[in-house]
């Protein structure tokens, strides 16, 4: 591994010396959670669901310092980076890892450290050992994926050109339609933006057949934001439109390859905009 960040801490890379990183654990596989029973009076079992578990990612290696005046300041930076935080509302943050494949590729994912371990070796340095948890199992790559901003069809059907930030990887659409490709190898779960006047938006994910519609009216200024994997519906930042779904909606991934998201409103004069966003997401690298 190139360099890896832990809560904006850099522990490994070049020109880092008061970490030494042995061994990074738990990048491969996640853990897999079956439900399985015996088959009675007879060989074998049954194997009914599987379900990614929680990632254990295991951090190896040793602090050191100059001086133990230097490791133990040291020695208390990292504690502090793996420290549970919470936010106002009382609900525990994550730690954002970051870190660089030797191919040059960048990933994240966020964890919860259950255990930092110090075993003192000198005066001057110890051996250390971190647990972190990554609650979804998935590691993402570092590339911002967005379908840009899908029209309702027009009867034209011509293409809404416009230009975006060159750092955010776009999908191909034109009114009503876009496709967008999840490179990574794992689903993942997209946010995605409403903006400007529209009735009854509906998306519609082709080849899950899911729909996600709202039974609702947004003005020109209004922004609605979808996000799948916590199943929240916010309007404007600060009201919730969880309500406003309808009964037969469902919440929808984005899976690995090409991915067909359709757009459609109640009234032909809508000028609301459809965003898809997303992270490419990784079982193993």
């Amino acid at each position: 591994m190139h360099d890896f960040t832990l809560n904006s801490l850099q522990i490994l890379g070049p020109g880092i010396t008061d970490y030494i990183i042995g061994s990074i654990d738990g990048l491969g596989e996640p853990n897999i959670r079956l439900t399985q029973y015996d088959t009675p009076g007879q060989d074998g079992g049954i194997i009914t669901t599987s379900y990614l578990g929680i990632r254990l990612v295991t951090i190896s290696g040793k602090v050191t310092g100059g001086s133990p005046t230097l490791y133990w300041q040291n020695r208390r930076t990292l504690a502090a980076a793996c420290a549970a935080t919470y936010d106002n509302n009382g609900l525990l943050q994550t730690i954002p890892c970051i870190f660089t494949a030797l191919d040059g590729n960048q990933y994240q994912f966020d964890a919860v450290a259950s255990r930092v371990s110090f075993v003192d070796g000198s005066p001057s340095f110890a051996n250390l050992q971190i647990i972190l948890n990554v609650a979804d199992g998935i590691i993402y790559g570092q590339q911002d994926i967005s379908s840009g901003l899908i029209t309702r069809p027009s009867s034209g059907g011509v293409p809404f050109p416009l230009v975006f930030d060159p750092t955010i990887e776009f999908g191909s659409s034109t009114g009503g339609s876009t496709t967008i490709n999840n490179y990574g190898n794992a689903s993942v779960w997209p946010i995605i933006y409403l903006r400007g006047a529209m009735t009854n938006p509906t998306i519609y994910h082709q080849g899950q057949q899911k729909t996600m519609q709202l039974q609702t009216t947004l003005g020109t200024n209004d922004t609605v934001a979808i996000d799948m994997k916590n199943k929240t519906i916010v309007l404007n930042g600060n009201t919730s439109l969880l309500s406003a779904k309808t009964s037969d909606s469902d919440w929808f991934s984005i899976l690995p390859g090409n991915n067909t998201i359709t757009f459609n409103t109640s009234l032909t004069s809508d000028g609301g905009t459809v965003e898809v966003t997303f992270n490419p997401g990784y079982y193993a690298i």
